[in-house]
């Protein structure tokens, strides 16, 4: 923490420009009283803290029924496709808003 505090001092920046934080849920970064989220939180109380969508992906594929695991798996592969290739990802985000989707992908 010391180590970014001195980040944000040396480039004249204030926690006030940090809206988020998305960890991947370990105990260092996750703790109540000295996990990182926690300190930060200390510095500004409005961050909004997230646990990563791929390590959510794993724990949530630990518990689901094997049907659904596979509905699961082809999704991911399908957004990795997506995000893998520039292409591929720019022309997914032109079909979104030629569809008028309510979410960007950006």
């Amino acid at each position: 923490m010391q180590k970014i505090q001195d980040f944000f001092e040396k480039n004249d920046l204030t926690w006030d420009i940090v809206g988020s934080i998305c960890t991947d849920g370990a105990p260092a970064m996750m703790g109540v009283r000295s996990g990182f989220t926690a300190l930060v939180k200390q510095k500004a109380p409005h961050v909004i803290t997230t646990h990563c969508v791929l390590h959510r992906h794993a724990l949530a594929a630990k518990t689901l029924p094997e049907s659904l695991k596979i509905v699961l798996q082809k999704v991911v592969e399908a957004v990795n496709f997506i995000r893998a290739r520039s292409l591929n990802h720019r022309l997914f985000k032109a079909f979104c808003d030629e569809m008028g989707s309510e979410h960007s992908n950006t």
